[in-house]
């Protein structure tokens, strides 16, 4: 198994299991959680209403990099779980690469757009 395990809210009277990258909550880890946390990424007070999460919680999914935040750099996080991770359900590969591609296209029109308005 991968570094990430899924984690159990002792919080709650029933089995809560939070599985770290699967922001989507189908219960795995694919291609799909990258479009669910570009969505969680726009509006994080949103997502975490929609799912019931707390902030704790919301770490523990979506912290994919370790630095107790939820920004932008998981997304690469999730990326690099996709790739190497054992538990994370088999995807096609051109999905993932299709996946990764769009995703540093987001990434780059952000940085020119905020670039840009700094030159301003």
């Amino acid at each position: 198994m991968g570094r990430f395990q899924a984690v159990y809210d002792e919080r709650s009277d029933t089995e809560n299991l939070l599985l770290p990258g699967d922001l989507n909550d189908d219960g795995q880890v694919n291609a799909a959680d990258l479009s669910a946390m570009m969505a969680a990424l726009a509006d994080l007070t949103g997502y975490e209403s929609a799912y019931g999460l707390s902030d704790s919680e919301l770490l523990t999914i979506a912290d994919l990099n370790g630095d107790r935040r939820v920004t932008n750099a998981d997304i690469q996080g999730l990326i690099n779980l996709l790739a190497t991770s054992d538990f994370v359900a088999a995807a096609e590969p051109s999905a993932l690469l299709l996946a990764a591609v769009g995703v540093s296209g987001l990434i780059v029109a952000h940085l020119r757009r905020t670039f840009t308005y700094f030159l301003l």
